[in-house]
């Protein structure tokens, strides 16, 4: 007797691919920093320190509004 598989085909678009993987890296970092807050950590001083403290004091001044990613990447 032969053996024999069965396989699945699925066809997603890349841009659905793409809203598919951006959503699981979401949840898995929102899951992740409310088991272990302290997991995250950036140093004083670096440029992401101070980009994230910059946007922290807009949203304190009012709802902070996203890049759109056209904006962001250009593309």
């Amino acid at each position: 007797m032969a053996n024999r598989t069965a396989t699945a085909t699925v066809n997603v678009s890349l841009k659905d691919l793409e809203r598919f993987i951006r959503q699981a890296v979401r949840d898995e970092m929102t899951r992740l920093l409310r088991e272990q807050p302290k997991f995250f950590y950036l140093e004083p001083e670096t440029p992401l320190y101070e980009d994230m403290k910059a946007i922290a004091r807009m949203k304190k001044r009012g709802p902070a509004k996203p890049y759109s990613r056209q904006e962001a990447f250009g593309d």
